[in-house]
């Protein structure tokens, strides 16, 4: 252990040697505290002596981003005192966005339609569609029933008679939907076992978080077929997104067969068609290593696909050829994190850019096709991009601009991604930014911050399974908690077909109502 200046610097095997000492002196939880402040300092010390870092990139790592906020132009000055539109809408939540609350039909007593009405005698009533009023009452996330089925002795033979159970409970003491909700609350909504745990005792109904644990494990196992499936298809998709963010896992065994000495969760977005498919893999492996096993499952026959992702070397595939396209808001990042120094500079590059990013925003809006927003991006765009080339070349070369300055490097930065950044005005379908990926990512950093770890590899794919299913069912306007029990009410069927039990046609291999259900 060194100590320079104030700075006490612990390698891996010191940082776990120090833990073990305090693990039973102090409470658990306060133990979970140490252990993930350790974790952070050690993180955020291996990237500032990674990489040279400004103060704002560092800020922003350790505070959040903050809204971006630019002086306004003269024509939003000018515009400012002039009244605003009325916003459309109420600030309520529809009833129809309550899709899993049970429906209760109110009949009128003593009338129906086709009836005289009772009021004017002239008339006969017609039916109109019902109302709506919403009741929403707490609940444990998980409740249970408690059977006391009635039991007679005979005194003379000593035979016993007891009431039969309900069929539900035949085929174990948990639900289907008991291990669906577990991977729900704990690998889309980052909440750990010992938490859940701790609400439902509190609640009355135990749960340990070991018996939640044994419940996900389980069905993990029998999902993992759906999920070979699913990579199947993903890889035969037109558009890839891909990123990285670092991960812990305190034991990989067995090693992988690999250089890298760190461990990382890799996003993989694709898209083809209306379909989108999300995908996690943690391990020692980064996003191009990743992106090739996926692509090893590709139909040669097919085109290169479009790939989209910063610009890191770690993120492109050595042993598959794609067309690159790279992140346009990385680029803009740069600018952003010095307008402090360069504020004129930057505030020009910001701006134009901010209208291309404007006629994007313009084809979603108008939902045009790949051809079509294309068109819309020649049209609009082309001059715009040619016109910032010319910019931040003239800046580049400059002798008001010094070339190691953050703005140079920024100029640099750019120019260098030139013919990647700008794919978009050349290929159908080829996106400006990696912003999807990057929110997709955001469920295993949730995770991360949640449960700070995992302790092992397989540990670390079960996560990988569940975040790929869910995720997968929210990119798909599918509700992953129907899906995920419905798997596990049908964990006997999954190896048989698997690609029959993917989130857009489970529900055509469902039991007919009323069949029985095996739980997982």
């Amino acid at each position: 252990m060194n100590q320079l200046e104030g700075i006490v610097q612990l390698d891996e095997q010191q940082s776990q040697a120090l833990l073990e000492r305090v693990r039973e002196q102090i409470d658990p939880e306060d133990f979970n505290l140490i252990q993930g402040l350790l974790f952070t300092v050690s993180q955020l010390l291996d990237m500032i002596s990674a990489s040279r870092m400004s103060i704002s990139k560092l800020k922003r790592m350790i505070f959040g981003p903050k809204t971006e906020k630019f002086p306004k132009s003269d024509s939003q000055t000018k515009d400012k005192d002039k009244p605003r539109p009325k916003p459309k809408g109420h600030g309520r939540i529809a009833a129809s966005q309550y899709t899993g609350a049970h429906k209760v039909s109110i009949p009128l007593e003593n009338l129906e339609a086709g009836q005289c009405c009772p009021d004017c005698k002239s008339a006969k009533l017609y039916p109109q569609k019902p109302g709506a009023v919403i009741f929403v009452q707490a609940q444990a996330p998980f409740d249970a029933t408690l059977y006391e089925p009635e039991r007679l002795r005979c005194q003379g033979c000593g035979k016993t008679y007891t009431a039969p159970l309900p069929e539900q409970t035949v085929h174990g003491k948990h639900h289907s939907s008991v291990p669906a909700m577990i991977a729900m609350l704990r690998y889309g909504m980052g909440l750990p076992h010992y938490r859940l745990a701790k609400i439902q005792k509190t609640m009355g109904v135990p749960l340990p978080a070991a018996t939640q644990n044994e419940l996900v494990n389980a069905l993990a196992r029998s999902c993992q077929p759906v999920l070979n499936a699913l990579r199947e298809e993903a890889a035969q998709s037109s558009l890839f997104f891909n990123d990285d963010t670092t991960i812990k896992i305190t034991r990989v065994d067995p090693p992988e067969e690999t250089e890298h000495k760190g461990t990382w969760t890799t996003g993989i977005l694709s898209q083809s068609g209306q379909r989108t498919i999300g995908l996690f893999s943690s391990g020692r492996k980064h996003a191009g290593n990743n992106l090739d096993a996926l692509l090893d499952k590709r139909d040669v026959t097919l085109k290169e696909p479009i790939q989209m992702c910063d610009g890191l070397s770690r993120n492109w595939p050595t042993g598959h050829k794609t067309e690159r396209s790279q992140c346009v808001t990385h680029g803009r990042r740069n600018f952003v994190d010095i307008r402090e120094n360069f504020a004129e500079l930057c505030d020009h590059f910001i701006e134009r850019l901010g209208t291309v990013y404007h006629i994007d925003q313009l084809a979603r809006d108008r939902k045009l096709d790949a051809q079509a927003r294309l068109l819309l991006h020649q049209e609009n765009s082309a001059e715009t991009m040619a016109e910032l080339k010319t910019w931040l070349e003239e800046q580049k070369t400059s002798p008001d601009n010094e070339p190691n300055s953050g703005f140079g490097r920024a100029c640099e930065y750019m120019l260098k991604r030139w013919d990647q950044m700008t794919l978009f005005l050349k290929k159908p379908g080829a996106p400006m930014d990696n912003t999807p990926c990057e929110r997709l990512l955001k469920t295993a950093i949730l995770h991360r911050k949640n449960s700070l770890f995992y302790r092992t590899l397989n540990g670390a794919k079960t996560g990988d399974l569940y975040m790929s299913l869910i995720q997968t069912c929210a990119l798909n306007q599918i509700n992953p908690l129907d899906y995920l029990s419905a798997l596990s009410a049908n964990v006997d069927k999954l190896a048989n077909n698997p690609s029959a039990w993917l989130p857009w046609n489970y529900t055509d291999n469902l039991a007919p109502p009323g069949t029985p259900s095996k739980p997982g």
